[in-house]
């Protein structure tokens, strides 16, 4: 089955006080092996330094939708990932085409499922 992996890069953890979502990024997979590559960079209000430069987050989100394009994606932490796109598309007046059935393979879920009594983030250090 073909998924596209998925995932974001935020300025902080809590889009309620703020923190904007800076990249989107998705890769084809093909029977495990990856394919074709979208990494979009969002152009924030300000720029940060010098050189910043990106898309406006609603070009952003149509071509990333475009790229997934109905696949499953493959996320850690759907739940947060959708937040942050949920709250991202109100403040910038953007519709959210990606409905809540819309197919996934949550590795966060898979994780705290196969190892019940461990933390789950992907900063996990074993030692």
């Amino acid at each position: 089955m073909r998924r596209v992996a998925v995932a974001m890069s935020t300025t902080g953890p809590e889009p309620k006080q703020g923190h904007r979502i800076t990249e989107l990024a998705a890769v084809e997979m093909n029977g495990g092996a990856p394919g074709k590559a979208l990494h979009l960079r969002i152009a924030q209000d300000a720029p940060s330094g010098p050189g910043e430069t990106g898309v406006p987050f609603s070009d952003a989100l149509a071509r990333w939708t475009q790229f997934i394009a109905g696949r499953p994606m493959v996320v850690h932490d759907a739940y947060e990932f959708r937040r942050f796109l949920r709250a991202e598309c109100k403040r910038q007046g953007v519709g959210f085409d990606i409905a809540r059935d819309y197919p996934v393979v949550d590795t966060w879920l898979l994780v705290r499922e196969r190892f019940r009594r461990q933390w789950h983030g992907l900063t996990v250090v074993h030692s």
